[in-house]
């Protein structure tokens, strides 16, 4: 996995100013797999789920290595099973 970082300074609502590090990591494919972003001491992470054809399946978030929120996407894969089960018994 590739892995970039950047310094970027975020102003906060107070007037004052926080530092934090944003790091994102891809995927042989050159796609963006993780992105996280440190700040005021969290960690934020989003990971990129993707099903066993490759395609994007929704993501997670985690706050400081806990997981928040799990989102997920179906594309019928029960589709393609009948239709793998049509070819095959022709």
């Amino acid at each position: 996995m590739q892995v970039t970082e950047r310094d970027n300074l975020n102003p906060h609502a107070d007037g004052s100013v926080a530092e934090s590090i944003r790091t994102l990591g891809y995927n042989a494919y050159g796609e963006a797999e993780t992105d996280s972003l440190a700040m005021d001491g969290d960690t934020h992470l989003i990971t990129e789920l993707r099903d066993s054809f490759g395609r994007s399946a929704g993501y997670t978030y985690a706050k400081n290595g806990a997981v928040q929120q799990t989102v997920s996407t179906g594309y019928g894969e029960e589709i393609l099973v009948i239709f793998f089960y049509l070819i095959t018994s022709t």
